[in-house]
């Protein structure tokens, strides 16, 4: 035997089942040393699980609305275009155009129109408990917030608010850094007003105005019974600013289809579906008012071309006049007519 390689094997020859007897003592010695801990592993378990629960339970939720809109006439006829020899007779969807409608319902005037009609979309109101905390949409149950829209308004402010029986008490308020204001009159901005007056904490009874040179509001009364020594959180910002929390987009449902998708993202799922409905029906007054606007174009553009055809009409009918008379001709068909 070679004294280079010592010999592994035991008289029996069995040298390779005592290496996996070996292997297999190592196994099972490494999970005796884990049994030995299985108190703390069962304690990071218990610790794991209960985080994710608590998480679950008390963390502030997301819901996502979503709206699919179709589009009519999806198709383009290449047959009718003139430069068109190689696609005659196909149809194929007219992405330009589509592609124009994803613009359009993501373009700010129709997400200005849509947060006109949601007048409680920049106050929202959350219930303040010991450990969690509900976005109260539109409003906590007994009273609104009623917002002066002509009158310049504060956005980035929020207030810590008890409901009573009488009136609303503003125990505290906090400011977002960078405070601005709204100008509604003038459609423009004051910025960096950390320092300006604000609403001054205290009780203030229903129907009452809250009012400065920045603001302008009053909390009204409703039929629902105010839900007396509530806790809430009043968040004032402007619409627009609001929006831009709950990541409201526009996009194809696939490419080459005529169904396009709304989405809205919220903590409340009853104002993300406002809010989507809301552009739903400006998005659909924006389609009609172009389809009118096109009609009456239309109209116009034939009344004036009947006109311009009965002007050429009436010149050509009076050169022929003019030519019979200068002529002395006659018309065999009136003459004979005529005489009968």
């Amino acid at each position: 035997m070679n004294e280079n390689y010592p010999n592994t094997t035991n008289g029996n020859g069995n040298g390779a089942l005592n290496n996996q007897e070996e292997q297999g003592t190592d196994i099972r010695v490494y999970l005796y040393k884990l049994l030995h801990f299985w108190p703390w592993l069962l304690l990071g378990l218990s610790v794991g699980l209960a985080g994710a629960y608590l998480m679950n339970r008390y963390a502030t939720p997301r819901y996502q609305v979503q709206a699919d809109i179709v589009l009519k006439d999806p198709y383009k006829d290449k047959s009718q275009d003139p430069v068109n020899f190689t696609g005659m007779f196909l149809k194929t969807y007219d992405m330009e155009a589509y592609e124009s409608e994803v613009a359009v319902l993501n373009s700010a005037p129709i997400l200005q129109r849509a947060l006109e009609q949601l007048p409680a979309f920049g106050a929202e109101f959350t219930s303040v408990g010991r450990i969690a905390s509900n976005v109260a949409y539109p409003n906590p149950p007994g009273f609104r917030i009623e917002i002066d829209s002509l009158h310049p308004q504060l956005s980035g402010i929020s207030m810590e608010l008890e409901a009573q029986e009488g009136g609303v008490h503003i125990k505290e308020l906090s400011s977002e850094q960078g405070l601005n204001a709204y100008l509604p009159l003038d459609f423009s901005w004051l910025e960096g007003l950390d320092s300006i007056a604000r609403p001054k904490a205290g009780r203030y009874a229903y129907g009452q105005w809250i009012e400065g040179a920045h603001y302008r509001f009053r909390f009204v009364r409703t039929d629902k019974p105010v839900g007396t020594l509530e806790n809430y959180r009043l968040s004032l910002r402007h619409p627009e600013a609001m929006l831009k929390s709950h990541k409201v987009e526009s996009a194809w449902f696939k490419k080459g289809s005529p169904v396009l998708l709304m989405t809205a993202e919220s903590p409340s799922v009853d104002k993300a579906q406002d809010l989507v409905e809301a552009l739903i029906d400006v998005y659909t007054d924006y389609v009609l008012d172009m389809k009118n606007a096109s009609t009456s174009r239309s109209l116009a553009f034939v009344n004036e071309m009947l006109g311009t055809i009965n002007d050429s009409l009436l010149q050509v009918e009076g050169k022929k006049e003019a030519f019979r008379s200068n002529n002395k001709t006659f018309s065999l068909s009136n003459e004979g007519g005529a005489v009968f």
